[in-house]
């Protein structure tokens, strides 16, 4: 039996949640390789995470993981890419959503924040449901997409749904373009184009006041923002991560500052896994 629609936008907001899904880890990597002026010293290992969010309209998930055909995707990239992105402990997002009898019919679409390898792996695991990209985003990767970064094998797949995502020309929180999913003002997408030519990054605002903003890869790490720092211009020489670095210093900068007037917003790069810690893991939801 279905669950009776809330009657009010405020019951609505207080049945949003969600629920972040570690899919791998990276292996150890010094910090002064995740983000300028990161320390020799210190190890971190970044994590490939999903985050599932709950709404009574229809569910969404942000990126995908790393998926169950993963290690042939990565066949596409060099050897020497292969070891600079080494990862470890693959938990697929469909195995965990099958083994928690997670009912995909409340699935409403998968929004990549972009398109690179480690956000879309697992998109071909998934039933057929649609695929929210920006036209940028969606051409760019499958026109010029290259490896390491764009693994064409992980979405050239007919079944794939794609449906491009609009952003209206309304401004949110100082970025230009955002689309409000549900029209009630608790999931906010916002261009992050930098990184990626149609990156974007989603605002999850809940009936508790907590509110995050989950921002791709605009930086891997919190102290990215914190510091208003890069990645590291040899990683970028290395691998060409940032498709318009100055677009993307641009992004950071106004994310620090987001951030230091609210006191109650979560920033969360996608792979950082002091940040991940904090946060709500699978199969439970924070509301």
């Amino acid at each position: 039996m279905q669950a009776q629609r809330p009657e009010s936008k405020a019951e609505a907001a207080a049945t949003v949640g969600y629920s972040l899904i570690r899919t791998a880890r990276s292996t150890d990597a010094k910090e002064m390789l995740v983000v300028s002026g990161g320390s020799w010293l210190k190890d971190r290992q970044l994590q490939h995470n999903v985050v599932l969010i709950q709404h009574p309209q229809g569910d969404l998930l942000l990126d995908t993981g790393l998926g169950r055909n993963v290690d042939t995707q990565v066949e596409e990239m060099s050897w020497i890419h292969r070891q600079l992105l080494a990862y470890a402990d693959v938990h697929p997002l469909m195995d965990q959503l099958e083994a928690s009898q997670y009912d995909f019919a409340r699935l409403h679409a998968v929004i990549p924040t972009h398109m690179h390898w480690d956000h879309v792996s697992g998109l071909e695991d998934l039933p057929s449901i649609p695929v929210w990209v920006t036209t940028e985003e969606h051409d760019f990767a499958v026109k010029s997409g290259e490896a390491p970064a764009f693994l064409r094998s992980q979405f050239d797949s007919p079944a794939i749904q794609w449906d491009f995502l609009q952003l209206d020309s309304q401004p949110y929180e100082g970025f230009e373009r955002s689309r409000d999913v549900f029209g009630d003002g608790t999931v906010i997408i916002v261009s992050l184009a930098g990184h990626t030519p149609g990156q974007v990054g989603v605002f999850l605002n809940l009936a508790s006041g907590n509110r995050l903003f989950f921002i791709g890869d605009t930086t891997w790490t919190a102290e990215g923002v914190e510091r208003k720092a890069p990645r590291p211009a040899m990683v970028q020489w290395l691998a060409g991560i940032d498709w318009d670095r100055e677009q993307n210093q641009a992004h950071i900068e106004r994310i620090n500052a987001l951030a230091a007037k609210d006191s109650k917003l979560t920033i969360v790069p996608a792979h950082d896994e002091n940040v991940a810690a904090r946060l709500v893991q699978f199969p439970e939801f924070a509301y």
